[in-house]
């Protein structure tokens, strides 16, 4: 990659795969490449485990990136040592609900035992990649509605750490039957 493109920035994130037309796709690597012609980028990668807590780890990517012609943030976390839900409230909260977060967490399959991130350098557990966008010519937006469906059983939950599901009714009856 850094010989084809050798002034880029390279990110690289675990996945658990990649949803392509109307297919899934699997233990392949997918490589991306985008050039701006008139958006400037800055990338950082940050260490979780050299910030004490997550309001240190918000502060630290709000005072490397925010700047006034900041346009959207694109976070790629790991997904093991993390919690993505807090992750991204705090980065709300760190700039007012201002700028737009998109991004997501680094896959392992189904297992997240070790989630991998890196930016121009090996990927490694423990780490963020956050990008930001500046200027004047890039504009983002979203949607609430993209044609995803509930899958699975539905459960009740009972029993759980803010996103982390412990226990649902139908086990805790199992369980004493």
């Amino acid at each position: 990659m850094r010989k084809l493109y050798p002034t880029a920035e390279i990110i690289i994130c675990s996945s658990s795969g990649q949803i392509s037309n109307q297919c899934t796709v699997a233990d392949e690597v997918v490589i991306t490449a985008i050039n701006f012609e008139k958006t400037l980028i800055k990338t950082v990668s940050v260490d979780i485990f050299s910030n004490d807590s997550i309001v240190q780890l918000g502060e630290n990517i709000k005072n490397t990136l925010l700047q006034d012609n900041l346009k959207s943030i694109l976070i790629l976390s790991e997904g093991t040592y993390i919690n993505g839900t807090e992750l991204i409230n705090e980065l709300i909260q760190q700039t007012e609900s201002k700028i737009p977060i998109y991004g997501g967490l680094a896959g392992d399959e189904f297992s997240f035992e070790k989630t991998i991130v890196g930016l121009n350098a090996d990927a490694t557990s423990g780490k963020i990649v956050v990008v930001g966008f500046y200027g004047e010519h890039i504009h983002f937006g979203y949607s609430t509605r993209g044609g995803w469906s509930d899958f699975g059983p539905q459960r009740e939950v009972t029993v759980s750490d803010k996103n982390v599901f412990i226990q649902d009714r139908r086990s805790v009856c199992t369980r004493f039957i």
